[in-house]
Parts: C-alpha cells; sequence; structure tokens
C-alpha cells in the first residue's frame, strides 16, 4: 500500500506540472502606446507577455500553507528572471487577508514562492485587478516582476532592484517614542568575553547565542487610505485595495523571512479605505497630524480591540511612526506618504522601514547630510556607516553620504535584535497568534578564535561556519557592530562605524574590503580601512530564508579586530611578466608584522591565474615572514596572475593590485643588419638620406640567412631605419618607407614593382644623426623565410644642394644588392621608376620584431552547452591578448588584422544576431569564454587568434592557430530537479522549447564519472511550450549501500547526436546506514573524520578526486582521524567509509585561497 500510495502522490504531482503548459513569454512587441501610462521604469529589464488567465487556474491547484496537502505534494511555478530566463519554484497558497475580506475579494490572492531551481531564493507573488506582481530575493539577485505601464495586465517586466533609478527624496520625521525599546547591552557582553581572552584563545564563559524561526507570529494589521491615495490607483475599493494587498505582501515577504513576522489585512479594512480627498479624515501632506489622526479613526472606526498594528498610506508628509507602538495605545500610528505610492521605493524602502519603526527598530545610519541629518540619526543604533544600506537606514536619501541609491531588503543586526526582542519579551509580544512553523533556524559559530591583531590599512577576512537541520541552503553576513561619532563614510570615525554592511551571501567568509572592489584596487566609501590603531567587532548571521518563517541565528559575542599602528601588510614586488620556470624574488612590506602583539612569523604565498578568484599554486608554504623569498614559478601561461601573502596564524593578507602575466613571450628587441663603417661620400652610392639631387629611389635586400644567422625568429617587425654619420639639415619632402617579403635574390634586373606594403610616410623628414627610426603605421609580419625588400625614396623637386647626408654602409657585397635611381626635378619618384644602377654596397639596417611565441593555444574544450550559448575553453598559448570568432559553419570566416577594430564580447557585421552574414569576436587575455545569442541546434565553427600586445607596435598575429566546431542543444531546459523519499528519487525537468528532440536517456551514477542508463523517455520532438517530463527511480538496495547518488539527462535527437544536461545529486540517501561526519567542511588543507559507531573495527577510508582517482587510503582505528590534503589542489574530494556490510560516500570541498 505505501508503494501504491507513493506512486499516486508522484503521478498527481506529474500532472500538475503538466497543466503548467505555457503562460509566460518572452515579447518582442512595440510597447509605444504603453510608455504614457508607466510608473516603474528601471534602466534594464526583460520583457515578457502573461496568459494571466493561465497562470491563475495553475495557481488555483497550489495548496495552502501550513495544511498536510501542502507537506504532501507541491506545485511548481515559472517566473520571468531580468536575464531572460525563467526560474522554478513551489508556490503555496498564502493569503494575508483575513477570511471574510478574502471571500469578498477573490479577484485579490497572494502566494510564497520557494526556489527550486536556485534553492536560495524565496519570495511573495500576487495577482489583483491591475495584473500579476512579484518579488524574489536571493543571494544571487533581488528582482522584482510588474506590470510594464499601469493600464496593462498582459505585459511584465523583470528586473533586477539594482536596475532601478535612484528615488526622490523621501521626507521622514524621527520616530515617534511612545514605547521604550531597549537596546542590547553591548558594553556587558563585550567586557565578559574579554575576561582572561587577551591572548585570542577563546573564552571559556559560555556566550548566549539567539535564534528565531520555530514559530510565525501573526499580527493583524489595519490600513486606511488618504483620498489623494486611493486617487492614485484608480479612486475603486478593488483597485485601491489591490495596492495595498500587493504593498503589503512585499512587506510580509520580508518580515517572514527576516523576524518570523506575518501581517493579516483586517475583515474590515475596505471601510477605512477612503476615495474622497475633500472627505476623508486626513490630513494628507503632514505626517505628524496623519498620526494622530489614524490613531483616533481606526480606533472609532475599526475598534481598538479589533487590531494590533495600523498605518495609513499617503500620497504626500513622508514618513513617520511610533517606535514600538505595536500592540499599544499608539498602534495605529504609521505614515508613509509618497508622490508616487508604488513599486519598490515605496514598499521596501518606506513601508517596511516605518512598520520597523513600529516594532521597535531604530534608525541604523550614521550619516548626516540630507535626511540624514535634521536630527534623524540615533546614537545608539547608528552602527552603519553614511546612509547606510538596510531596511533601518537612509540609502538613496542622504547625499553626497549614500552607500547605494535604494535600501537592501533585511534588518541590520542592530535592528533584528531590537525587533525580536519586543515580539518576544517586550510589548508586541502579547498580541500576535503563534503558529509552529516547522522550521529548525541554522546554527552557525564565529570560530574559536574571536581577537586578532592586524596591521593597518592592511585587507582581512572573516570566516564562520553554519548549518541546518532541516538540509536548508543558508546564507550568511558579517557586520560591524560599533558607535562612534557621526561623520562622512570616507573619513570613518575612531572608534565607530567603519565597515558597511552587505547583503547575506553563501559563503560564509566576508572579505573586507569588498573583495571585487578589492581586485580592481578601488575602495569605496563604507569600506576604509584603520590607518590608526582601532578596535572594530563584528557580529556573524546565518538565515534559511524560509518563506513560512524564516529561522535566523546568531550568537552575542563578536570577532575582533584589533588595529594595530603598523603596517600596511603589503607586496612591493609587482612584476609584469615572469616566465615559467625561472626563479624570482617576491618581496613585501613586514613592518614589524612579525613582532608583538601581531607575531605572525610566518606565512603562506600564493599565486592565482584567475585574476584572484582562486589561489590553486602555493609558491611557499610557512616561510618565514622577512619580506623576501625565492620562488619557483609554474609552468602555467596566464594573463590574469596574482600574487598573495597570508600569515599562517592570522587573518589579514596583502595581494597584487593588478593582474600581472606568467608567459614566455619575448617582448621585442633591435635587430641590426650589417656592420660596416662606410658612407655614401659620393652620389655613387645607396643614399636613402642623401640630398645632393632632388630626389632618389632605392631598394636594398635583406636576406633570410642574414636575419637567421643572427638568431632572429620569425615574428612582427613593428619599424627600421638607418644609421646617419654625417648630417647636413634639409628636409626629404614625400618621404616614403615600403617592406615586403620577396623570393627575390638580386636586384639586377629591375625595381620589385609588387608586394611593398607603405609602412611609414612623411611629407618633410628631416633625418637625425645616429639611428633614424621609422615606426610601422601597419603591422609586418615576417615569416622566416623570405627576403625582406625595403623601398625607400623622396622627391624635393629642386636642384641638388651643397651637402650630403651620409649614411653608414656594409660594403663588399653581393651585386644586386642595392638598386638606386636620383635625379633633379623628377616628379613621382616612388611610382614606377627605370633603374639606372646596382651596388655592392648597402646601408645598416636596424629593424624591431617581436618573435612569434613558441608556445600558442590548444586543447580546445566545448562545455557549458545550451540552446544558445556555450562555453569555451582552451590552453593558453603566450600571445598576450586573444580574440574568439564564432559563426555558423559554412558562412565566412572572416581574419582579424589586429585587435584595436574589436571590443569584448561584441558583434559585428551585417545585424546585431549571429547569422552567416556576420560574427562574434571576443576578445581578452584569457583562456575561457562564454557565447550567447547563438540559435538553437545550429553548428558552429570557433577560431582562436592569438596577438603580442595591441595594434600599433609590440604586435604580431597567428593566423589561425586554433579551431573548433560544436552543435547548440536542440533543447532549451527550464530546470532538471528531484526530490527523495526513502529509496524513491523523483527527478522532475521541464523544457521551454525542443527541437529535432527524439529521447532523453536518464543516466544514473554512484561513482564520481561512472554512469548508468537507468531509463529513455520520449521527447517532444518540435515544440516552442513548456513540456514536463518526470521520472521515479526505485533504488532498492543501492538505498541501503550508497552514500549518495548522481543523475543526468542525455538528449538524443533523431539524428542520433546528443549532449548532456547538468547534474544533479542527492547525499545522505540511507541516514540510517554507517554514520561519520567531516569538519571543517569546506576545510583549508586539513579535515577531522568523526565516527558516529562505537564499532569501529575493519573500517576502510578512501579519498577519490573528481575523476575517482584514488590519493589515499588507510584503516581507521580511531573515532577521529585527521586527514590531510596540503598537497593537492583546490576542489571536490570524495570520502569513502566502507565495512564488511556498507560502503558511504561523502563529500568534502578543499578551498585553498
Amino acid at each position: 500500500m505505501r508503494t501504491i500510495f507513493l506512486s499516486c502522490i508522484l503521478f498527481f504531482s506529474f500532472i500538475q506540472a503538466q497543466a503548467q503548459n505555457t503562460y509566460w513569454q518572452q515579447s518582442s512587441s512595440n510597447m509605444s502606446s504603453f510608455e504614457s501610462t508607466r510608473q516603474i521604469v528601471p534602466e534594464k529589464f526583460a520583457l515578457v507577455q502573461l496568459d494571466l488567465p493561465a497562470l491563475k487556474k495553475l495557481l488555483s491547484t497550489a495548496p495552502i500553507e501550513f495544511t498536510q496537502d501542502a507537506k504532501q505534494r507541491q506545485v511548481t511555478i515559472y517566473l520571468p528572471t531580468p536575464s531572460g530566463e525563467y526560474a522554478a519554484f513551489y508556490v503555496t497558497k498564502s493569503s494575508i487577508m483575513e477570511k471574510p475580506l478574502a471571500d469578498a475579494y477573490p479577484e485579490i490572492q497572494t502566494f510564497a514562492i520557494q526556489g527550486i531551481s536556485d534553492l536560495y531564493a524565496s519570495g511573495r507573488i500576487d495577482y489583483t485587478l491591475k495584473g500579476f506582481h512579484g518579488m524574489v530575493s536571493s543571494p544571487n539577485g533581488h528582482y522584482f516582476i510588474d506590470p510594464y505601464a499601469s493600464n496593462t495586465t498582459e505585459f511584465y517586466i523583470s528586473y533586477y532592484k539594482s536596475d532601478l533609478k535612484a528615488k526622490k527624496v523621501f521626507l521622514e520625521e524621527s520616530p515617534v517614542r511612545s514605547a521604550p525599546v531597549e537596546a542590547p547591552k553591548e558594553q556587558e557582553l563585550k567586557k565578559k568575553e574579554l575576561a582572561g581572552s587577551a591572548s585570542g584563545a577563546a573564552s571559556s564563559a559560555p556566550i548566549a547565542a539567539r535564534s528565531n524561526g520555530t514559530n510565525l507570529r501573526t499580527y493583524r494589521v489595519a490600513i486606511a487610505t488618504t483620498g489623494e491615495y486611493s486617487a492614485f490607483h484608480g479612486g475603486t475599493i478593488p483597485l485601491v485595495l489591490g495596492a495595498q494587498v500587493t504593498t503589503l505582501n512585499r512587506v510580509v515577504s520580508i518580515y517572514r523571512t527576516e523576524l518570523g513576522v506575518s501581517l493579516t489585512l483586517i475583515a474590515t479594512n475596505t471601510n477605512i479605505i477612503y476615495l474622497n480627498a475633500s472627505t476623508d479624515p486626513y490630513t494628507n501632506n503632514n505626517g505628524t497630524t496623519l498620526l494622530t489622526q489614524n490613531q483616533t479613526n481606526l480606533n472609532s472606526v475599526i475598534g481598538s480591540a479589533n487590531f494590533d498594528i495600523g498605518h495609513v498610506f499617503s500620497t504626500g508628509g513622508g514618513g513617520i511612526a511610533a517606535l514600538g507602538c505595536v500592540c499599544t495605545s499608539s498602534k495605529a500610528q504609521g505614515v508613509t506618504g509618497s508622490s508616487a505610492p508604488i513599486g519598490d521605493a515605496f514598499d521596501v524602502d518606506y513601508v517596511a522601514h516605518e512598520m520597523g519603526h513600529q516594532f521597535g527598530g531604530n534608525h541604523s545610519f550614521n550619516g548626516n547630510t540630507g535626511s540624514c541629518g535634521g536630527g534623524n540619526r540615533n546614537a545608539g543604533t547608528a552602527y552603519e556607516p553614511g546612509s547606510g544600506s538596510t531596511i533601518m537606514a537612509y540609502a538613496g536619501i542622504c547625499s553626497p553620504q549614500d552607500l547605494q541609491a535604494h535600501s537592501d531588503a533585511y534588518f541590520h543586526t542592530i535592528n533584528f535584535e531590537e525587533i525580536l526582542t519586543n515580539i518576544t519579551t517586550g510589548s508586541a509580544s502579547s498580541c500576535a497568534v503563534i503558529t509552529a512553523t516547522g522550521n529548525t533556524p541554522p546554527v552557525s559559530s564565529r570560530g574559536a578564535v574571536f581577537q586578532f591583531a592586524i596591521p593597518k590599512g592592511t585587507p582581512f577576512k572573516l570566516t564562520g561556519t553554519g548549518s541546518d537541520a532541516d538540509g536548508d541552503s543558508i546564507t550568511y553576513y558579517w557586520e560591524q557592530y560599533d558607535l562612534g561619532a557621526s561623520t562622512a563614510p570616507s573619513t570613518p570615525p575612531t572608534p565607530g562605524p567603519r565597515f558597511r554592511s552587505y547583503s547575506p551571501t553563501i559563503s560564509p567568509t566576508r572579505i573586507i574590503p569588498n573583495y571585487a572592489n578589492l581586485l580592481a584596487n578601488s575602495v569605496p566609501a563604507g569600506e576604509i580601512l584603520a590607518t590608526a590603531a582601532q578596535v572594530c567587532k563584528f557580529r556573524l548571521t546565518t538565515r534559511d530564508n524560509r518563506t513560512v518563517g524564516g529561522g535566523v541565528f546568531y550568537d552575542t559575542g563578536f570577532v575582533y579586530m584589533n588595529f594595530i599602528n603598523v603596517g600596511p601588510f603589503a607586496l612591493t614586488s609587482l612584476p609584469t611578466n615572469w616566465t615559467p620556470n625561472t626563479t624570482q624574488t617576491v618581496t613585501w612590506s613586514v613592518n614589524s608584522t612579525n613582532l608583538a602583539p601581531i607575531n605572525c612569523s610566518n606565512v603562506n604565498i600564493l599565486l592565482s591565474i584567475d585574476g584572484g578568484q582562486t589561489f590553486a599554486y602555493t609558491l611557499a608554504s610557512n616561510t618565514a615572514n622577512d619580506g623576501t623569498e625565492s620562488i619557483t614559478v609554474p609552468n602555467v601561461n596566464s594573463f590574469n596572475v596574482r600574487l598573495k601573502i597570508e600569515p599562517t596564524n592570522n587573518v589579514f593578507f596583502a595581494i597584487s593590485p593588478s593582474d600581472f602575466s606568467i608567459s614566455d613571450v619575448r617582448t621585442g628587441s633591435y635587430v641590426i643588419i650589417g656592420g660596416g663603417t662606410g658612407s655614401n661620400t659620393t652620389t655613387a652610392y645607396p643614399a636613402p638620406y642623401g640630398n645632393y639631387y632632388g630626389g632618389a629611389h632605392h631598394q636594398f635586400l635583406y636576406l633570410a640567412s642574414e636575419l637567421s644567422a643572427l638568431s632572429v625568429t620569425p615574428g612582427l617587425i613593428t619599424k627600421m631605419g638607418f644609421n646617419v654619420s654625417s648630417l647636413v639639415t634639409g628636409g626629404l619632402n614625400g618621404f616614403t618607407f615600403k617592406v615586403g617579403q620577396t623570393s627575390t635574390a638580386n636586384l639586377s634586373s629591375a625595381y620589385i614593382s609588387t608586394g611593398l606594403n607603405t609602412v611609414y610616410s612623411n611629407s618633410n623628414y628631416s633625418a637625425v644623426s645616429g639611428w633614424n627610426s621609422h615606426p610601422f603605421s601597419s603591422e609586418f609580419l615576417w615569416n622566416g623565410t623570405s627576403n625582406i625588400a625595403v623601398d625607400v625614396c623622396f622627391n624635393n623637386n629642386n636642384t641638388g644642394t651643397s651637402g650630403n647626408t651620409t649614411t653608414t654602409l656594409t660594403t663588399g657585397l653581393a651585386a644586386g644588392i642595392s638598386r638606386y635611381y636620383y635625379a633633379d626635378a623628377t616628379p613621382a619618384l616612388c611610382a614606377s621608376t627605370t633603374s639606372t644602377a646596382t651596388s655592392t654596397s648597402r646601408p645598416n639596417l636596424r629593424l624591431f620584431i617581436v618573435p612569434t611565441p613558441t608556445i600558442a593555444s590548444s586543447n580546445m574544450v566545448f562545455s557549458n552547452y545550451a540552446n544558445t550559448s556555450v562555453t569555451v575553453s582552451f590552453t593558453a598559448g603566450n600571445g598576450l591578448s586573444r580574440i574568439v570568432v564564432c559563426s555558423p559553419v559554412g558562412s565566412a570566416l572572416m581574419n582579424p588584422a589586429n585587435l584595436i577594430d574589436y571590443t569584448a564580447n561584441a558583434a559585428f557585421g551585417l545585424g546585431s544576431n549571429l547569422s552567416n552574414s556576420n560574427y562574434v569576436v571576443y576578445k581578452g587575455n584569457g583562456n575561457t569564454v562564454t557565447i550567447t545569442g547563438l540559435t538553437i541546434s545550429t553548428n558552429y565553427t570557433i577560431r582562436v587568434f592569438e596577438f603580442n600586445g595591441e595594434a600599433g607596435s609590440n604586435n604580431y598575429l597567428l593566423s589561425p592557430i586554433l579551431s573548433g566546431s560544436f552543435t547548440t542543444l536542440p533543447v532549451k531546459f527550464l530546470d532538471f530537479t528531484g526530490t527523495q523519499n526513502q529509496q524513491f528519487i523523483k527527478l522532475i525537468w521541464h523544457t521551454a522549447s525542443e527541437e529535432n528532440n527524439s529521447h532523453f536517456v536518464l543516466q544514473r551514477s554512484f561513482v564520481s564519472n561512472t554512469w548508468e542508463d537507468i531509463a529513455q523517455i520520449t521527447g517532444s520532438g518540435n515544440s516552442t511550450t513548456i513540456k514536463a517530463y518526470s521520472y521515479t527511480d526505485e533504488l532498492g538496495d543501492k538505498y541501503f549501500d550508497s552514500y549518495e547518488v548522481s543523475y543526468r539527462l542525455k538528449q538524443v535527437d533523431y539524428d542520433g547526436r546528443f549532449t548532456y544536461s547538468r547534474e544533479i545529486h542527492f547525499s545522505e540517501l540511507n541516514k540510517d546506514a554507517f554514520q561519520f561526519t567531516l569538519s571543517p567542511n569546506p576545510c583549508a588543507g586539513s579535515f577531522n573524520i568523526d565516527l558516529l559507531q562505537e564499532n569501529s573495527e575493519g573500517i576502510t577510508m578512501s579519498v577519490f578526486d573528481n575523476n575517482g582517482g584514488l590519493l589515499q587510503q588507510q584503516q581507521l582505528t580511531n573515532s577521529s582521524t585527521l586527514i590531510q590534503l596540503t598537497n593537492e589542489k583546490s576542489g571536490v574530494y570524495f570520502i569513502r567509509i566502507q565495512t564488511p556490510t556498507v560502503s558511504r560516500m561523502k563529500k568534502v570541498v578543499l578551498v585553498k585561497d
């Protein structure tokens, strides 16, 4: 019966997925008719078209949250992302209206969504008479979905919050203190922690931790409107109520995941929606007056016992609220007024902010200009530099101290603590309806060592750990927690807030300053490193971002950074290029960091070849912190090299301020052909700068054998010139210099008239004493086997002068090595010329040549196939720059002449899309490019070209050095996911479109890179609508024997071609089997295996790399064993534990930074 019941559930879920069909599609419609009614205008967005009735039909099948139905089945919805893709979410009905109100207005519905394709994503959606609205929060981007204009429910925009234009000034008055809100006693905590911990070791005294998320607290909210606000939103009850619900839904999205707080609009809320500005009980443009008016009106119309928090929306008067008033006699004192009461700026920056005051949150900014001035700063909670960036800060309205344009949708830790205290033990704890969420909050640790002495002006990192008992994907953020004088963020106080808050990320590590800014060698205000002695403390907070009521955890202790007045600790060796396998010296400023109190005696020297993203190469380990080290350069080629020096016992580090290269490219050199000392003392000699006569025309041959004898290799010649031994002043009119490659070995018969290109010209050139140099205007690539012909001419159009500029010559050469002609008043000498004489003398020539590289790019690999994109990777050669040209097979392929005409990621040709008549060029010095904008199921050719330097000087071209081809996928996957129920794993995937798709082969792997076919599912052939597929894999006995299983799809065309989907993984299949833990994970080089069973006899431990190669194996005899991976590179490794009856495998991630 159990199997039958499970099959029924799976079948029903499949039917639900099939019911989605297609409701979103990309749109290229002409939207000009809607421009006048646009209210939300981001700078960038994706335009989509929605079949709203179809979407409503799908949403009608969603289960209601907190019900048994919601536990037994799931409905998936797809939402358009700003990048033009679709993201998958589980959706549940989640009403924020009391039942009588919801029943009266069924055209207004709200839902909660939890990410599938992005496990960190969560949010809420709704539909009203004004159409669909969505809000998604994720570390990968916070975005919204709104109607394109106010008069359409068919067209929508998906846009990132960061692409919204800066908001208008919002006027807010300081919150009214109607109820006391106790700030955390941080000084007492600090004293408690520091006691007995001067060495940096953790205090033995336990530090309290705070968590939230096991319960959802729901408050009844009454939201009134002024007549002006109602007019803005259409002037009818259903339209205005819909606008209120959209705003409240977005506030609830934040408050649920942040605070475990939900808000429900009261049943009689339409009684306080006023449609006539002249008869409503409110003064629209006066926030202070609205405070008392709203309290009086709601008490009268609604009744104080019938709501827990009240608010009023207006179009003027700014924002003001009573502090900590929820559940008190002042609970209706909340006002938000804006001339544009719609969208993120109103919903999040304003309403969520003002309601934050009502729940007990103070302002968190430390700035003092713009709206941050005028008494709005609260000294006791001013933990954010400048305008701040969190909900209770003033982002975007404190110029010139703004950190960013809009608030990020989370609370600073001080506000979280204020509000949490108020809703659990304060005045707001008395009226909430509490619902168990079934959610277990995550747990985290700031680490065993929580004090570090570091040098001033030096970057550092903070690292914690975290886990979640429910297996939720958790996010982390570190925040500074110091108060000080109010200053600009560019000149932070000492002590005081110096480092800004950033949105939570998936990494437990924060690098300060922000790593992207650090790599760009640009540190913005809000992350200014201390330049004198200062102590800064930091708190780690973790979240699981569950929509039912987010789990949040932090311990109330801190990590202390004690900036010492020495430093900075910095690299002083700043190379431009290293040659592989050579010995080089790395130097750095020690600046007393090896002495007390910092005491960092040893350092590691690391190298990155990807611009500092990872540091896979250790150049020196645990070497003395003495400021210099001789190292061996790895045998790699990269133009994105960075060095990093980090102490072995601290968290600060030094990093290269910019990229440099490792390459054996020779940078070019001068070569002189001919060492003679003769000169053209009479007219019967070659005289390239001679002016006895009005004009002259000369050609000289320089043989390939002569260059080879000088060890000159093929390459790009960028300039040439001759040596003047005796100078007579006077300009040479129409001076022209040409070069060409030729098989001609002598000039006895005539001038060479073809194959010569002009590389230098000057209408009036004046020679100089010594070597003259003529830089080429276009490249001349010598192939290494041809002779070089040099053609020089000028025409003064006058009679000979009395002097002669002489040039050093080599005499006694073969006949025909030179040919010359000179004459007075002869025009157009540089055109066809009748030769008159040859010579066995030839001017000594100096040229500058950049050799061809000895190693070219190779080993092209195509990966990350999609229907419109592909990633191309190859082993980098020695060229300083590369371009990758992509065009359909069979089309004309261009050969770029130099780099100056091409920019990265740009399209060239007849159109903006790739086709047979144009091409795409990617320029850069890396070895990986992702090519987008391709056509589904199309065969393309890729060619890689290498250059040395940029166009002009120091440049050469290999044409082409690498070529390959690939075919884009005929199927566009929306997702590939799965769920586990003991030994049953259900795999689900959806496609947005298919072309020539015969079938899918589902493959399974219990061992890395060893795959078996387990099922074949028929495809849809050709389709442009969303198609749903599923398969349930019954693991049987393998469920009891295995720790992890992986799946992938092999998509097969009718013509037999195939490609693979991404892989998905399931771990801890059988939690009742042999148990062990790996910690820390990720690790930096070593980790512990802890066995959880008492019987530890006959246990074998094996370590495998990601390709299945065995690295280590040993018998485990202790319950805890230390495993070393210090000699391995960063990556994923597999740890297998075997007993006589069971085998389990887990992953450990090695990160060497």
